[in-house]
């Protein structure tokens, strides 16, 4: 019987510009590469066919960093999906873009599709902030005409994104910034906040900018937490915050180490205990049928995985879900770090889960790595 998965991830690998904090794979765009990056799309999507059943398709994910993604190239890669799978499960329906392409077409484009959800890579609201990280987006007063145009689409839910730290970021510039984002547009559902780092394959590692005090980023973190819960947002996750209903379920997939395929270079995929990866190279995407790698997981790495994923939830982990999965009670494992944590009161542990407390999910990397040292000296 073929896997089921129900999550598909889309990689279009070109962008405007290289921000300078990026770390993602991109090149810049260009029309004839994307032509033949969309014609290996759809031969990587139909091979897919043969192994899996996407009979029961939940989400769907077109991404890349923040892609330029003009919309010839959305249209097409609408349709490859609609030939090739039945959508009628459809749950949501994601778009990641940059803020210049939301025009008047784009929203036809949105209107006739079953796209219901947009993800905006805004960053920081500071035109200088974003010119130093070479970032390239539309001004402020252009962004917030354009968001008009979409208060009439009902069924279309808006998530922003911000990075905490950029060079140069001022912090009560950005609340209030996006105090009347929320303030004046109601489909945005979702906010995600991401903590600046400088990555080894991104242009800040060879060209360090000025790093902002850790003070001033949690100063950041504090007042946008006080000021969503205005909003009537909750925190559900590490870096991310929605109202109710509205957290995505396609990232909720991947944190509850559920089964999905990403298609497109750089893509990679978890299904059942196979892990499956493209090369991050689209001239090796264009010329080669033979799309991905594939490795099995081992069970201790399939745990730390799962554990590394599920603590980023503020729900958590559900413990029968764990030992249904592993075979294991989670307290056979890891009983010392759980003992550890909870006596400081940073891991809750009840009969049913096994979650970060509000105070923990601050230490989350230091318990996670107490977490694999202790399963490193198990037998399995």
């Amino acid at each position: 019987m073929k896997p089921s998965v129900e999550h598909i991830y889309i990689h279009f690998p070109f962008c405007q510009a290289k921000c300078h904090y990026c770390s993602f794979y991109s090149r810049p765009y260009q029309p004839n590469l994307a032509n033949q990056y969309l014609y290996s799309l759809e031969k990587e999507i139909s091979q897919s066919n043969e192994f899996y059943d996407f009979s029961r398709i939940k989400t769907i994910y077109i991404g890349g960093g923040t892609p330029n993604i003009s919309l010839p190239n959305l249209f097409s890669i609408n349709q490859i999906l609609t030939k090739t799978f039945n959508l009628d499960s459809i749950k949501e329906y994601t778009v990641e873009c940059n803020t210049s392409i939301l025009t008047e077409n784009f929203i036809h484009f949105i209107e006739k599709t079953q796209c219901n959800r947009l993800s905006l890579g805004i960053q920081s609201c500071n035109p200088q902030v974003l010119k130093q990280c070479n970032r390239q987006q539309t001004n402020n007063h252009d962004f917030f005409s354009t968001l008009n145009n979409f208060l009439n689409i009902k069924r279309l839910t808006l998530a922003c994104d911000f990075i905490n730290g950029l060079p140069g970021q001022d912090y009560l510039e950005e609340l209030n910034y996006i105090d009347k984002l929320l303030e004046n547009y109601p489909n945005i559902n979702h906010l995600s906040l991401y903590d600046f780092s400088i990555e080894s394959n991104s242009y800040f590692y060879h060209d360090s900018p000025d790093l902002i005090d850790s003070d001033l980023l949690s100063a950041f973190e504090a007042g946008l937490k006080d000021l969503l819960k205005q909003h009537q947002f909750s925190q559900y996750e590490v870096s991310n915050y929605a109202r109710a209903g509205y957290e995505s379920l396609h990232n909720l997939a991947y944190w509850n180490y559920q089964n999905y395929i990403g298609f497109g270079p750089a893509a990679h995929s978890t299904i059942e205990n196979q892990r499956l990866e493209n090369k991050p190279d689209i001239e090796s995407y264009i010329k080669s049928s033979n799309y991905q790698t594939q490795s099995e997981l081992t069970k201790p790495e399939m745990i730390k995985e799962f554990l590394l994923m599920g603590l980023r939830l503020n729900k958590g982990i559900k413990l029968r879900d764990f030992q249904k999965r592993f075979g294991y009670a989670i307290e056979e494992l890891i009983q010392n770090t759980l003992d550890k944590y909870a006596s400081k009161n940073q891991l809750s542990v009840t009969t049913d889960t096994l979650a970060t407390t509000k105070k923990g999910i601050n230490y989350l990397n230091s318990i996670l790595i107490d977490i694999f040292i202790e399963l490193d000296k198990r037998e399995f």
